[in-house]
């Protein structure tokens, strides 16, 4: 990092740029009129209980938000000293403070974040900001981490002995390791695809490398830490092994669907273990990123799916038994409209549930039946002693064997 000194000791002042804030501007109206007007109706319809004004509170708050986002945000740089406002926050640190900067990827796109001296924590600095060459120079003065770390990891792969005979060899095991990333990442979502679509003699093996690529992904981390990475950042050269356990539990998810327990209690008792286990295979395995803390949390996130996914199978796909059949009168019906659309049936008690219960089901018995009406259920006993079951319109049978 070049010496302080260099830096104008001009302050330079940055709002957000105009199209965000239009888009806070609206929404912090909206909201707004949405407390106002609707506010008072939310009040009374959700009683007089403590938790009554709430929605109302909500909706003047969010817009309050959105407004002061657009008063107060600036990102200030006054000579060494760099100086971030939110809406109800302020961050700033001198250069003395700063080890470095980092770009951090997310799903809505990416955003600046310098990173202090331990236990200072760390600035964020969004996109949002109106900024020019001025401020660039200035963060470009900074230690770039994401780089550091890259060359860092060259360096140490060039001088693995194992790896060949030149550092030019040895640094060939970086793209070998990406295709093999890749490879491994295409059998598991093939394995995944055939689990769901394939003929039934199929499905068993097809579940067999879904419990073994994840196996494989996290042995190559153990083994080989310099060429293997999980949640690894954009200019990270090692491969991405991050999407082996994630396709693996979508992919045994998905042949799970209609499938109800009688007790998650139960099933979570086999699959608590699988996921914890699975999580200190991965987290054990080397570095896990520059967001420490939030890889661990998305990581723990697809290892429970994963978990979750490899007990409903093991339960539902080898149970071979006879099944015993039940029925029980529609209470009622809902769709849930939120990023899927899901269908819902509340059924009455029946066979070992004491208790009403809310149930998914496939739109074509959601549409077949009203309520008052029966629906049929189908109990298996569960290959691991946990029973399960599906619901279906009583004038449809059920697919054989669709879950097997």
């Amino acid at each position: 990092m070049d010496s302080f000194p260099q830096f104008t000791h001009d302050r330079r002042e940055y709002s957000l740029k105009v199209w965000h804030k239009i888009l806070h501007l609206l929404a912090g109206m909206v909201f707004l009129t949405l407390g106002v007007v609707f506010g008072p109706v939310l009040f009374r319809s959700s009683g007089s209980g403590l938790t009554a004004p709430l929605p109302a509170l909500f909706l003047l708050g969010f817009g309050i938000y959105m407004l002061a986002q657009v008063a107060r945000s600036r990102l200030v740089v006054d000579g060494t000293r760099i100086e971030v406002r939110g809406a109800f926050r302020e961050q700033s640190a001198d250069l003395g403070d700063i080890e470095g900067y980092r770009t951090i990827q997310t799903r809505y796109g990416s955003y600046t974040q310098l990173q202090l001296k331990p236990s200072l924590g760390n600035i964020s600095i969004p996109n949002s900001f109106d900024t020019d060459d001025i401020y660039l120079a200035w963060l470009h003065r900074l230690t770039n981490l994401d780089e550091r770390d890259r060359d860092d990891i060259l360096a140490e792969v060039a001088q693995q002995a194992e790896l060949g005979s030149t550092p030019e060899q040895r640094l060939q095991a970086l793209p070998t390791a990406r295709t093999r990333g890749v490879f491994l990442s295409i059998v598991t979502g093939v394995a995944a695809a055939a689990l769901f679509f394939a003929p039934v003699e199929l499905r068993i093996p097809s579940a067999l490398l879904l419990v073994t690529t994840p196996l494989v992904a996290a042995l190559l981390l153990h083994r080989a830490p310099l060429l293997y990475a999980i949640f690894k950042q954009k200019a990270d050269p090692r491969a991405e092994l991050l999407f082996v356990p994630l396709i693996a539990g979508f992919g045994l998810l998905l042949p799970a669907r209609g499938v109800h327990f009688v007790s998650n209690q139960q099933l979570m008792s086999v699959a608590a273990p699988i996921a914890l286990a699975y999580f200190a295979a991965y987290a054990t395995a080397g570095r896990m990123g520059a967001s420490r803390p939030g890889s661990w949390l998305g990581l723990l996130l697809f290892v429970a799916l994963y978990g979750y996914s490899l007990a409903a199978v093991a339960d539902t796909l080898t149970d071979h038994g006879q099944a015993s059949t039940y029925s029980a009168q529609v209470l009622g019906k809902h769709i849930s409209s939120g990023r899927y659309r899901s269908y819902r049936l509340n059924i009455a008690p029946w066979g070992p549930m004491e208790e009403p219960s809310r149930v998914g089901v496939s739109s074509t018995t959601y549409n077949a039946v009203m309520p008052g009406d029966e629906v049929c259920i189908q109990l298996h006993s569960g290959s691991l002693h946990i029973p399960w079951y599906r619901v279906a319109d009583c004038r449809t049978r059920f697919p054989e064997d669709a879950q097997r």
